[in-house]
């Protein structure tokens, strides 16, 4: 599409290049996201676990159930019997909430952090 900039790049089967860097930046290219292959859900992108440039995710199950084990319908099976690992938004986002005694913020985040 003329003038149209893609901000993530989803990596063709989760092929990452030696210098990880050039999977986001480049000659002609910035992505602000790097999604990874997928096999589990992405942890919050206000924790330091989160890393831009390598973001996982969860699979669309595919219509013949191969590798179930990485698909949606596992993950939201497992999400359903432990609602207290899902992140919610509190809904104020002038304040990022999560878990006391779980996830740390990332350093950036720590003035508005409140855990609950």
């Amino acid at each position: 599409m003329p003038g149209y900039q893609p901000q993530t790049l989803a990596l063709p089967f989760g092929a990452r290049p030696r210098e990880t860097e050039l999977a986001a930046r480049g000659d002609g290219y910035d992505y602000s996201g790097v999604l990874l292959v997928g096999a589990n859900p992405a942890p919050s992108p206000y924790t330091e676990d989160f890393a831009l440039h390598a973001i996982p995710r969860i699979r669309s199950q595919g219509p013949d159930g191969s590798e179930a084990e990485f698909g949606s319908t596992v993950w939201l099976d497992k999400m359903a019997a432990n609602p207290a690992g899902r992140y919610t938004s509190d809904g104020n986002p002038a304040v990022i909430s999560f878990p006391n005694g779980e996830d740390r913020p990332a350093p950036q985040y720590a003035a508005t952090a409140a855990p609950y």
